[in-house]
C-alpha cells in the first residue's frame, strides 16, 4: 500500500510541476470573416537547455456555408524558441536587440502596447523559416505559463483562400 501510495504521489508531483513549468495557455479564437469561433492551446515542450518548443492547437468552428475540410479546422503548428523566451528576461533582450533569429525562425520586437488594463505588453513577431504560417505574440509577465495573452496565428496559403488570420485571446486574464 504504501510503494502505490509513494507512487501516486510522486506521479502526481511530476504532473504538477509539469504543468506549472510549461503551463497550457488555452485562448479563445475570435470571430472572423470565415468562423464563428474556436479554441487555441498554446503550449511549450522543453527539448534541451537551450531551446524549447511552443506548438498552437487550434479548434476553429467555420460559419454555416463556408466548407472546409477537417484538416484545415483542426491543426497544429510549432516552432522552436530560444529557452530565453521561456521568461521575461528573453523578451527584454528582443525589445533592446529588435530582432533575433534561430535555424527555425525570426523574432521581431514590434513595441509595447496597452492589452485589457496590462500595460506594457511585449507586442512581437514569430516568422518561422518555412513561411507556411506566422505569428504576432503579446506577451506579458504577469500570465502564467509563455505569458501571451493574446495571438494572431496566420496560414499562409490555405487551398482557394490563401493567407488567413486566426485571433485569439486568453479565456481569463486574471
Amino acid at each position: 500500500m504504501n510503494r502505490y501510495l509513494l507512487t501516486l504521489i510522486t506521479t502526481l508531483l511530476i504532473s504538477i510541476s509539469s504543468y506549472a513549468s510549461t503551463g497550457t495557455l488555452i485562448h479563445k479564437i475570435l470571430p472572423g470573416s470565415l468562423h464563428k469561433d474556436g479554441r487555441l492551446e498554446i503550449s511549450s515542450e522543453y527539448l534541451n537547455t537551450s531551446s524549447f518548443k511552443a506548438i498552437f492547437k487550434y479548434n476553429v468552428v467555420t460559419r454555416l456555408l463556408v466548407p472546409a475540410p477537417k484538416k484545415l479546422k483542426n491543426g497544429v503548428h510549432s516552432v522552436v524558441l530560444p529557452i530565453e523566451f521561456h521568461t521575461r528576461e528573453g523578451y527584454e533582450l528582443l525589445a533592446t536587440e529588435k530582432e533575433l533569429s534561430n535555424k527555425q525562425a525570426t523574432l521581431k520586437f514590434l513595441g509595447f502596447v496597452d492589452y485589457k488594463g496590462l500595460v506594457n505588453v511585449y507586442k512581437i513577431q514569430i516568422s518561422p523559416i518555412s513561411g507556411k504560417w506566422g505569428a504576432v505574440l503579446y506577451y506579458h509577465p504577469n500570465i502564467a505559463g509563455l505569458g501571451w495573452v493574446s495571438a494572431e496565428l496566420t496560414i499562409n496559403k490555405l487551398p482557394l483562400i490563401g493567407k488567413y488570420t486566426l485571433k485569439s485571446e486568453l479565456n481569463s486574464l486574471f
